[in-house]
């Protein structure tokens, strides 16, 4: 529990309030949004933290979130798009806010 409410500190004390209270909408639509990186981040969703109970089923809520969050991160940051890597850096902010998903987004 404490380990928990100190990740939260951290990550929410440095995103502006704008940003912890309004992100739905445009996660929403940048997660809807095709990717070229989609099958690179599909192949990568399984190898994520397989053991963790929140990752361990196909197509589960977390490792649907974690596609999700992924797809979103490549359609924002288009010049970038999606690094091998960042896969467990989401799926680490997943565990802090499994019920958030727009708020991982501001997160990362």
């Amino acid at each position: 529990p404490q380990r928990s409410a100190v990740w939260k500190s951290l990550l929410l004390d440095g995103l502006p309030d704008s940003a912890s209270r309004g992100p739905q909408a445009s996660y929403e639509r940048l997660c809807e949004t095709p990717s070229s990186y989609d099958a690179t981040i599909s192949r990568d969703i399984g190898r994520t933290l397989p053991r963790e109970d929140l990752f361990r089923d196909t197509g589960g809520k977390g490792q649907s979130s974690l596609f999700r969050l992924l797809r979103a991160i490549a359609v924002h940051l288009w010049d970038i798009g999606y690094v091998q890597g960042l896969n467990f850096v989401v799926a680490t902010v997943i565990g802090v806010f499994p019920d958030d998903e727009a708020l991982v987004f501001s997160c990362v």
